[in-house]
């Protein structure tokens, strides 16, 4: 179960490898890795609600959707603040708190997804030299 968690955070690795690869797209694709991000942060925080739900956790529930919406008006309120880590974080107990192996599994494959668009956000399109 554990491999599972460990293995989605090598999205980020892929995503900041895809970032080294083609660089020169990076500067028109932002706009939409930041949208990507915010639709993958608000699948996996509704996907561990609904997990939440199921499991009759009401204290899990409550705890996620607190942090979830914290998290969210914390992103659009103060966009220079690194929420990412503390996106994470919010995962981590996600899938921690899940007791449904597919849901285990789900969250994992979200989280990979996820990773994604903040590895490719890394990398800083460079500017363009003019000779």
């Amino acid at each position: 179960m554990v491999y599972a968690l460990i293995f989605s955070f090598t999205g980020i690795l892929l995503g900041w490898l895809l970032a080294k690869i083609a660089p020169e797209e990076l500067k028109h694709g932002q706009k939409y890795f930041q949208l990507l991000k915010q639709v993958l942060f608000i699948a996996i925080s509704l996907a561990g609600l609904i997990l939440m739900w199921k499991q009759n956790s009401w204290l899990w529930f409550f705890i996620i959707l607190i942090l979830a919406i914290g998290l969210y008006i914390t992103n659009l309120k103060h966009k220079s603040f690194p929420t990412s880590l503390f996106e994470y974080l919010l995962y981590i107990l996600i899938y921690a708190a899940t007791q449904i192996e597919q849901g285990q599994f789900f969250i994992a494959a979200l989280i990979f997804l996820y990773g994604f668009p903040i590895g490719l956000m890394i990398e800083k399109p460079k500017p363009k030299k003019h000779d």
